[in-house]
């Protein structure tokens, strides 16, 4: 069954990565993309790494359907485990540097670049 209704949830306290929510059916699924990922596909030099939340929501937001697609095929291949929270359990797929280094001529740095140059102006 495809994945549904994906959307970023921009802030969790005690989050180090943004999480992305989809349905499947009524199922509620969890996705994230650690930040050695986003490191290593955007080929951020040392000292350059993502620093915010705010950042990786940026950058997850704008790709958001490259993930879509990382995540519905590690979902129905059944890469994901269960996470455990206030309200259920719920399938969680982590997307790591080995998948976004699959799609990487398909992310730019373009919407961090923007982020970071308009804090300082």
């Amino acid at each position: 069954m495809p994945l549904t209704d994906f959307e970023i949830i921009h802030s969790r306290p005690g989050s180090e990565d943004p999480e992305i929510a989809c349905r499947d059916g009524r199922q509620r699924v969890l996705a994230q993309v650690t930040e050695e990922a986003w490191d290593d596909a955007l080929r951020l030099p040392p000292g350059e790494t993502l620093r915010t939340i705010p950042e990786h929501n940026i950058l997850s937001q704008q790709h958001l359907p490259v993930l879509q697609e990382m995540i519905q095929a590690r979902y129905d291949a059944g890469a994901f485990e269960i996470l455990s929270r206030t309200g259920g359990n719920y399938p969680l797929v982590v997307l790591r540097s080995a998948d976004m280094e699959r799609v990487r001529s398909r992310l730019s740095r373009a919407p961090l670049d923007m982020h970071r140059q308009a804090r300082f102006v």
